[in-house]
């Protein structure tokens, strides 16, 4: 990541020791910090009247605040990301927990239900809100295509893609078609194209359909305009433990916030924006670094998974600024890792 030292000074090693003291405390306790408490705690081989000279300069810096002129300081959002930079960062899961998770993911399951324990053992482990965002369909294989007749003129697609994507669309046809018709078209597309990846799938439909008779070529281009229409689609994004939100201490009053976070998570976009920017081995977005005004209030914590290689989804959580940062990334990049590996198994 970045280094976001404000211009022009760096802190030097007893400034960092006691904003690392400060974050680590307040993200403990939830109560503004004082030097002579971090001096006891820390066994910081200094003064308090020392400590408080370090707790004003992080201030003028902008890593702390001070709530109240009589109170101790708390970190800011600049705070935080320093702390996440320079001292934190994913570390080995606890055996019990990784036990746990490996045989929640190995289970046989389909994608979606996969993707929906990987969101469970997130807000379990963690106790704040997950989201975990499916992968995009462009970027899978066509493992099978069923074609259904439901009347003379509507046929059902149901397409299942890599690790067990599935997408469905109603295709309405201008001319009536037979149900032999139909099981003769997913036949082919399936003996010809299984396996291809989905653009290119989509664009040798074109080939079947200049091949075809005048009635099959009909149900080749919409199929092939279906298909087309299941790769654009907007991804889905799986969001549980919202509660967890509601029930944390730390965002206090900022009730009306946290509605427009729940309208947020409800809505999808913007959490689907800050889900793809994730890289390996986690990213965080803290508090104003948050790119919607709605979620200054927050933090995202996400990691990519992959199914065939590349960037397929995302697993996230999001808790407030005042978060277990050291705690939830080690979290995030383990369920991230774990899904990855099993979803590598459900595609062999």
């Amino acid at each position: 990541m970045p280094d976001r030292t404000p211009p022009g000074r760096s802190l030097g090693a007893r400034q960092a020791a006691v904003l690392s003291a400060i974050v680590r405390e307040y993200i403990r306790s939830g109560e503004p910090i004082g030097s002579k408490h971090l001096v006891g705690r820390y066994k910081l081989d200094v003064s308090s009247a020392t400590v408080r000279n370090d707790m004003s300069l992080l201030e003028e810096l902008g890593y702390l605040a001070q709530p109240h002129t009589s109170a101790g300081r708390v970190p800011t959002d600049l705070g935080y990301r320093w702390f996440v930079d320079a001292v934190a960062g994913p570390t080995k899961l606890a055996e019990g927990q990784q036990r746990e998770l490996d045989e929640a993911l190995a289970e046989p399951a389909d994608l979606e239900v996969k993707l929906g324990r990987a969101s469970e053992i997130l807000t379990r482990f963690t106790r704040y809100a997950s989201a975990v965002m499916m992968p995009r369909l462009q970027m899978s294989r066509l493992r099978h295509l069923d074609l259904a007749l439901l009347g003379p003129r509507m046929v059902v697609a149901v397409l299942i893609g890599d690790g067990g994507m599935v997408e469905k669309r109603m295709i309405e046809l201008d001319a009536d078609v037979s149900e032999r018709e139909v099981e003769h078209v997913a036949h082919e597309v399936n003996r010809t194209l299984g396996g291809s990846e989905l653009d290119e799938a989509r664009r040798q439909l074109a080939t079947l359909a200049r091949r075809a008779n005048q009635r099959d070529r009909a149900l080749y281009t919409a199929v092939s305009d279906a298909m087309a229409d299941m790769i654009a689609a907007d991804r889905r994004v799986v969001v549980g433990g919202a509660a967890n939100l509601a029930a944390d201490a730390s965002l206090g009053s900022q009730r009306e916030a946290l509605r427009r976070v729940y309208e947020a998570m409800d809505r999808q976009t913007e959490l689907l924006r800050l889900l793809e920017e994730a890289i390996r081995p986690v990213s965080v977005h803290i508090g104003s670094e948050v790119p919607v005004e709605d979620l200054h209030t927050i933090s995202i914590v996400a990691a990519p998974y992959a199914m065939t290689g590349e960037g397929a989804g995302t697993v996230g959580v999001i808790g407030p600024t005042r978060m277990d940062y050291l705690r939830t990334m080690t979290i995030v990049a383990a369920v991230a890792r774990t899904l990855e590996a099993s979803l590598r198994e459900l595609g062999r």
